[in-house]
């Protein structure tokens, strides 16, 4: 199959960049990947999500929100995860491979990127949501690692993805997709419950941005001096308790309450 390499991925972004009509084609190079891919399954995904993301656009009070975005991201994150693990069963090397992620993202779902993250002044923040830069910017990237990290159905058998539904955009890629505690998952979901879910939470919820914050970082330390990848589910829950009351007394303390 075709995947764009990350050299050629970047030209193509350089020469469209400049206002120039570029074909993908030319910035393409046949890569063994060792797995054939059913594109026409990634075109039926790809117009599908385009649909979603066009609707909830239009849905928006006036332009498309934070709120509506978000909402998109964890439905398509879902959509997303089912497609390459399911309906076409991907194989590690494949999608470990960021070349494949750009791929995706030049070649089916450009549409789709550039009505999220219409385009800004900084160059940066353009070829990011591509994967051209940090892998965890690409939009398909962030999507499928958010499905990836929510699918576990030993905890819900009914919603395999409840997880996956938990939080905001932002907050995945903050405090989830670029920390290292994110690869802990059941101090990650852990923590998604007890900020996001009312049914599980001890706490009122949502709770508020600042307390989520300091929440993230003392979990970052904890990471730092023991290995929670190791954490059972009950270890997980009570560390992420005791730390948000810690959390939340240092947030109200800086608040004066």
């Amino acid at each position: 199959m075709k995947i764009v390499t990350f050299a050629k991925g970047l030209n193509w972004h350089s020469e469209t960049s400049g206002g120039r009509s570029v074909s993908v084609d030319d910035f393409v190079s046949d890569i063994e990947a060792g797995h054939s891919i059913d594109e026409d399954i990634l075109t039926e995904l790809s117009e599908s999500l385009t649909k979603k993301i066009k609707t909830l656009q239009g849905n928006a009070n006036d332009k498309f929100n934070n709120i509506a975005g978000f909402d998109f991201e964890a439905y398509a994150a879902i959509e997303l995860h089912k497609c390459l693990r399911s309906s076409l069963n991907l194989s590690p090397i494949v999608i470990q491979d960021r070349r494949f992620w750009i791929w995706l993202s030049i070649i089916h779902f450009r549409q789709l990127i550039e009505i999220r993250h219409p385009c800004q002044e900084s160059l940066l923040s353009r070829k990011g949501n591509y994967g051209l830069s940090a892998p965890w910017e690409g939009l398909l990237f962030r999507l499928w690692s958010r499905g990836e990290y929510g699918f576990d159905p030993r905890f819900n058998n009914n919603d395999p993805y409840y997880h996956a539904q938990l939080g905001s955009g932002d907050m995945w890629r903050s405090h989830i997709l670029r920390v290292d505690h994110g690869c802990c998952k059941e101090v990650s979901r852990a923590f998604l419950r007890e900020c996001y879910d009312a049914k599980t939470s001890l706490e009122v919820v949502p709770v508020s941005v600042p307390i989520v914050r300091e929440l993230a970082k003392r979990l970052r330390g904890k990471h730092a001096l023991s290995m929670l990848e190791y954490y059972s589910q009950d270890d997980a829950v009570a560390l992420v308790r005791a730390e948000m009351k810690v959390a939340k007394a240092k947030i109200q303390s800086k608040n004066g309450q």
